[in-house]
């Protein structure tokens, strides 16, 4: 006779399973929740800086694309041709509306990296399931778009926080984020009026031995595997829009590629201009 399976012991192995994935997640990502007065404050961080050996190199930035449920990095961050973008365009260019729509659904945005602590945070305990306060938490994967990214750089430009990334002496930030519609509002967001310390020698020796490899986090698929994402994507489009139809079905090029995306590139040469000033 075949032993049977200890049913309870798997199911004990599932619920392992799903708390280290819980705690894997929680503890490599920060999320700021919306600003709420009356709850913890959930939203002073402090940016760390790149590694001993390259501190200047303490974000990376990608673009992302949303389609089929999947973030996609285009390969133009490394300014190559997208194909991605080369359907969006066949999308703009049709001057129709539902087009614009589907264009504007799955328009490329940047996105920035960062390692960073959190000075305070409520986190679910995997283990009990009890709501926990963590303080001095990371260092975690801290993201932003383009706004934010900016508010900050302009921080770090400002003479009064030249030293906004030391350990010893920089700022914490106060990430204030207010919803406006189906767009978050960082308007608010602003550095600590004063100085402090990131944290103890044990602390900072600690989090700088165990940055997470932002690089590593910017995975370009090939051409081929973005365009078949594209067929993907116009095979769950409605067919009974005939003109949506017709462009979904175009022939998508990536030998003539035009940049629609609406974010400014000045701010990126002021932060490049930081290192000259060191």
């Amino acid at each position: 006779m075949t032993a049977k399976v200890n049913l309870a012991n798997l199911r004990a192995k599932l619920a392992q399973l799903k708390g280290s994935a819980f705690k894997s997640m929680d503890e490599k990502y920060l999320t700021i929740p919306v600003y709420d007065a009356s709850k913890i404050d959930r939203s002073t961080i402090r940016i760390l800086p790149g590694p001993v050996d390259n501190p200047d190199k303490f974000y990376v930035e990608t673009i992302l694309h949303r389609i089929n449920n999947k973030n996609i990095h285009s390969p133009r961050i490394l300014k190559k041709p997208c194909p991605l973008q080369a359907y969006i365009k066949t999308l703009w260019d049709s001057k129709n509306d539902a087009n614009i729509a589907i264009a504007r659904e799955i328009k490329g945005k940047k996105r920035y990296y960062f390692n960073a602590i959190i000075r305070e945070r409520v986190v679910q305990n995997p283990d009990t399931g009890q709501e926990e306060v963590r303080k001095n938490d990371g260092p975690l994967i801290f993201s932003c778009g383009v706004k934010l990214f900016e508010k900050l750089i302009k921080t770090m430009l400002d003479e009064d926080y030249e030293d906004f990334l030391d350990l010893k002496q920089g700022y914490d930030y106060r990430v204030i984020r207010e919803d406006q519609g189906q767009y978050p509002n960082y308007d608010d967001s602003k550095p600590a009026k004063k100085p402090s310390p990131a944290g103890t020698d044990e602390e900072i020796a600690r989090w700088m031995s165990n940055l997470h490899d932002l690089d590593a986090l910017i995975n370009i698929p090939s051409n081929e595997e973005i365009i078949q994402e594209i067929e993907t994507f116009k095979a769950s489009l409605n067919s009974d829009n005939a003109k949506v139809a017709a462009v979904a079905n175009a022939v998508v090029s990536s030998s003539d590629e035009t940049d629609n995306d609406e974010d400014g590139e000045d701010f990126i040469a002021k932060l490049r201009a930081i290192n000259a000033k060191k």
